[in-house]
């Protein structure tokens, strides 16, 4: 019976792995077609999911339908200058494709290739079902039609977050949330300390939903030539139900299915046109060749220490600090790098990772490589900390950024162990040998060691704001403290210098270095991606720390720990761009 079951297991994984060769070999060979074009055609491109900042990595990669942002901007771009598009149809089948930042730089890319004097057609079955439509209403309202089905509704009901406070359920459990902040405004762990929203968080938040809707309603009063104070009357008497009310007001352009747009488009379109994938024709476009190089960082998702290789089965995205050590290391070490464009959309994270990170792009700006920091929807906390260096740093409108400020601590959980009739005993050698051991609270030197390591930490992040942004120390301090800051917030109090996307991000790069707007260079993805065949080995040899013969429940619990580490031991980490996430 085990010989049988072994020789099951090998032909199972002989089939497996022969599947998955012949599914690359399919890509592979698909990616050497030349597509061809023809006239009066448009890119059809359908938001189905979650719009990533960069190429998809790992296993998942091969077989992603998507595309990422900044492939989607690049795309555009270049339809814009091909006289056979002559639009693009956008499908959203989701209900915030992308985070609000994110969806201002889609609306000003598309925007650019409307210009052109191309057409942006936009179709979507329901803006929200039982759920907020605002963030896909949003990235909607720059198309010249919109087209709405019959039974679709319009939901944009206004932003709002909702958070769990479990101040009340620790305390039975007997569990105690032994958090230090710097300082009032620095409210990430407010949920575990606190029993509701605190004067100084329900302030924060507000703001930043205050400014979101006036953005919204700007924007959107713009764009579909509406009065402002109408649109804010929608807003309140929304959810809009019926698409023939949201038509009358202005909102919507068309009633229909996505057939009736495909024939209006067709019969507009002559015999020669087409609808052609958007990401069959991005993959199609020849590769940029030209001396001139500008590197692309990127730093997506909260900021950790840990420098292993990555699960190429992983869907999260992370920012290891050795990775992008490594990127900037890497850029500075080619001669035809002329400038960097550092890429954030980042809530923070690790202090230690924050400055491993920082002092890499320290070195950029020794070496007199200049460094452009673009932030994406988040870059707050240590997420702004290592926009420092940059000479310019460009933000979004929407983006949330700012929460200068440091916490950290522990949960003790004596009481919990207690209650489950545990007793646990402990045997050190060094007075303080025992200050992250949960299962007893903090001793009075222990505390002052944790305060003092936070009080440094917070000071140098001040200061490094003073200096990066030639500010004096006394009015830094008034604008950390925790508070976070949307970007033209940021603006005004001299945190960014100026609002626009990684487009202009790029612009200034070549201006920096005394290169023309429209001179050609080749934008390079720093560290060099791996490829296909590097991917299928990791997956296969097991080149992965998440692969390793320690099994899986050893590198889960792994990465819990190494998660809780990264945030609540002296983290710089702000929680905004989760509440914001779906609305």
């Amino acid at each position: 019976m085990g010989h049988f079951f072994k020789k099951f297991l090998v032909v199972l994984g002989g089939i497996t792995l022969f599947s998955i060769v012949l599914s690359l070999s399919g890509i592979i060979f698909a990616s050497f077609k030349t597509l061809k074009v023809q006239d009066n055609s448009y890119l059809e491109l359908s938001f189905d999911g979650d719009l990533e900042e960069k190429t998809a990595e790992g296993l998942q990669s091969f077989f992603s339908p998507h595309v990422s942002l900044r492939s989607v901007v690049e795309t555009l771009t270049h339809a814009s200058q091909d006289p056979k598009i002559v639009g693009i149809l956008l499908r959203l089948n989701q209900q915030s494709p992308a985070g609000f930042g994110q969806i201002q730089e889609l609306r000003n890319a598309l925007k650019r290739f409307s210009q052109k004097g191309k057409k942006v057609i936009v179709h979507c079955d329901t803006f929200g079902e039982s759920s907020s439509g605002m963030a896909a209403y949003y990235l909607a309202s720059v198309g010249q039609e919109i087209w709405l089905q019959s039974l679709g509704s319009l939901n944009i009901t206004g932003f709002g977050v909702e958070i769990p406070f479990l101040r009340k359920f620790l305390d039975d459990y007997g569990v105690t949330a032994r958090i230090l902040r710097r300082e009032g405004y620095k409210t990430a762990m407010d949920f575990l300390t606190h029993e509701g929203l605190s004067p100084q968080n329900r302030e924060d938040l507000e703001k930043i939903l205050t400014a979101r809707l006036k953005q919204f309603i700007t924007d959107i009063s713009q764009d579909r030539q509406l009065n402002p104070s109408h649109m804010r009357e929608y807003i309140d008497r929304a959810p809009i139900v019926t698409a023939e009310t949201a038509k009358k007001m202005g909102l919507i352009d068309h009633i229909g299915y996505i057939e009736d747009l495909y024939t209006s488009l067709k019969a507009k379109m002559k015999e020669a046109g087409q609808f052609v994938q958007f990401k069959k024709y991005a993959e199609s476009l020849p590769k940029i060749k030209a001396k001139n190089k500008i590197a692309i960082i990127y730093a997506v998702g909260p900021i950790m220490r840990t420098s292993e290789r990555g699960n190429p089965l992983s869907l999260d995205a992370v920012t290891k600090a050795e990775e992008v050590r490594k990127a900037f290391e890497e850029a500075l070490k080619d001669p035809h790098v002329k400038a960097i464009v550092f890429r954030i959309n980042s809530p923070g994270g690790s202090a230690v990772a924050s400055d491993t990170i920082w002092g890499a792009a320290e070195q950029a700006k020794i070496k007199g490589i200049p460094v452009i920091a673009s932030m994406g929807d988040v870059a707050a906390s240590g997420g702004y900390m290592v926009a420092l260096p940059a000479k310019k740093i460009v933000a979004n409108p929407a983006t949330i950024t700012g929460s200068i400020g440091v916490y950290g601590g522990k949960l003790v959980t004596n009481a919990l162990w207690e209650k489950l009739k545990i007793h646990w005993q402990s045997v050190q050698v060094g007075q303080k040998a025992m200050i992250w051991n949960s299962v007893k609270d903090y001793s009075k030197e222990e505390l002052e060691a944790v305060n003092e390591s936070l009080d440094q930490i917070y000071d140098i992040f001040m200061q490094r704001v003073s200096v990066a942004r030639k500010l004096p120390l006394n009015e830094v301090r008034k604008l950390a403290q925790g508070h976070v800051w949307t970007g033209d917030e940021a603006l005004s109090r001299g945190l960014v210098d100026v609002l626009g996307d990684m487009e202009l991000a790029i612009t200034i790069a070549k201006e920096e270095v005394g290169l023309k707007k429209d001179e050609v260079v080749k934008l390079e993805i720093f560290p060099r991606e791996t490829t296909l065949i590097e991917k299928l080995r990791m997956l296969l040899t097991g080149n992965s720390s998440s692969l390793s013969l320690k099994g899986g429940v050893y590198e889960i619990f792994k990465m819990i720990k190494v998660s809780f580490k990264s945030m609540v031991i002296e983290s710089l980490y702000s929680p905004l761009s989760a509440y914001f996430e779906n609305n």
